[in-house]
């Protein structure tokens, strides 16, 4: 990974630092620590009250936004204003489903036949020029990460329903199995383990705190 923003002087300059920031909210003030970090992730940012939102930085390197999240962005002028305050230094966006999971259908009548045609809408590049993000290095999940991530949890269960993994856990993932991320300690805030009913919250807590355990993972001090 290539980081546009150098990180200030700290006493030791050996040890990597990178944090994962879910959308959880955060009462006490870790924004030190945060804007201290060699790399900085967000997920799914989005404008939140200001006594919660100052207690996780400004630095960002990373935004990370599901098809869900991007859709209420678009659609709110106030939130695309915030999230460019959080632009300036981003090094790279990561989209957390397949390309064509951000592709919206739409249709139209044209002619004196009223013809049916269907067009796609791109919301992956139109978050990428709202946000003037155009050169940014951009990702996207893979289908074979998915389906990997699927697996483990549902080894953790084998006899439940299919998980469908939050985008918490996807950017967990993609960061522990990528070789460019293997000599930062990786820490993660903001993340409770709660929320849409349709995540399997229990598995996903499992499945960290066995990566804590190894030393993989750490909760912010």
């Amino acid at each position: 990974m290539e980081w546009h923003r150098q990180v200030p002087h700290r006493d030791n300059a050996q040890v990597k630092r990178l944090v994962i920031i879910g959308n959880a909210d955060v009462t006490s003030d870790h924004s030190e620590f945060v804007n201290y970090c060699d790399v900085v992730i967000r997920i799914n940012l989005r404008k939140t009250p200001s006594v919660i939102r100052s207690t996780i930085g400004q630095k960002t390197d990373v935004l990370c936004y599901t098809p869900r999240a991007i859709s209420l962005v678009l659609n709110d002028d106030e939130e695309l204003e915030f999230l460019k305050g959080y632009c300036g230094h981003l090094s790279q966006v990561w989209f957390l489903r397949p390309r064509r999971a951000y592709w919206v259908n739409r249709r139209s009548f044209a002619g004196f036949f009223f013809r049916k045609e269907r067009f796609f809408f791109d919301m992956s590049m139109a978050f990428i020029k709202c946000l003037g993000l155009k050169g940014r290095r951009t990702e996207f999940i893979k289908m074979e990460l998915l389906n990997s991530i699927v697996r483990k949890l549902w080894n953790l269960d084998p006899g439940g329903l299919r998980p469908s993994p939050s985008a918490g856990i996807m950017v967990i993932e993609k960061v522990l199995a990528d070789n460019e991320c293997a000599n930062f300690e990786k820490y993660l805030l903001g993340f409770t383990f709660e929320g849409w009913e349709g995540h399997r919250w229990d598995l996903e807590k499992r499945l960290v705190e066995g990566y804590r355990e190894k030393g993989l993972l750490r909760f912010c001090p």
